[in-house]
């Protein structure tokens, strides 16, 4: 089945111990595949809040959606196969059709729906940052780039203005062996916002389940 759909965080204790286990999760798990890693930026704390580990037997990826508007700005091609019931593949293609300096700014932020009925709870969003502020910071440059500068396009860290062009990251395997440390079923969401001199010029939405 195909689809075509398409911080600075204050440094108090709790913050630091918080980002010292993170760091100390991702160095123990630096045999996941790289499109696990990518989910981990934006799920991490979301795993931190599971009151029980729950041992996941299946993923699926449901769908991408963007705002109208959006493809004024990017457009997406998300190709996605469900292998089985425990893997799905995607390759994912954007073009940025302008290039992007400080007057864009972006907000991230992952979502869960414990019951997987469409009712989402926010667990985690960045604060609004200028573009060449985030290209520089720790979310792009410690987590994202490393772990997909093999199998993608994507430009180096600092690297500003963001060039338009065609940015791809190859194909690659969402396994949910590698998801036990998650600890969370259900429905999840990751939110990617962008902003143009203040207004929202594009947003999009990737939704899939964990069972």
């Amino acid at each position: 089945m195909h689809s075509s759909q398409q911080c600075q965080i204050s440094r108090s204790p709790e913050n630091q111990r918080k980002s010292s286990e993170r760091e100390k999760w991702l160095s123990e798990e630096e045999k996941m595949s790289y499109a696990i890693k990518f989910i981990v930026v934006f799920m991490i704390i979301g795993a931190t809040l599971a009151e029980e580990p729950q041992k996941a037997k299946g993923i699926k990826y449901e769908k991408f959606e963007e705002s109208p508007g959006s493809e004024k700005y990017l457009k997406h091609n998300i190709k996605a196969e469900q292998v089985n019931e425990t893997a799905f593949k995607m390759s994912v293609e954007i073009e940025q059709l302008d290039d992007w300096d400080n007057a864009y700014e972006v907000v991230m932020s992952i979502h869960h729906s414990p019951n997987n009925d469409g009712k989402y709870k926010e667990i985690f969003a960045t604060p609004k940052e200028k573009i060449c502020d985030y290209m520089a910071g720790e979310i792009y440059r410690d987590h994202v780039y490393p772990q997909f500068k093999d199998i993608s396009n994507f430009p180096a860290p600092g690297d500003c203005p963001v060039k338009k062009g065609v940015y791809k990251i190859e194909e690659h395997i969402f396994n949910v062996n590698e998801l036990d440390s998650f600890g969370q079923l259900g429905g999840w969401r990751v939110d990617n916002t962008f902003f143009k001199d203040g207004e929202m010029i594009s947003e999009n939405k990737m939704y899939f389940t964990v069972y």
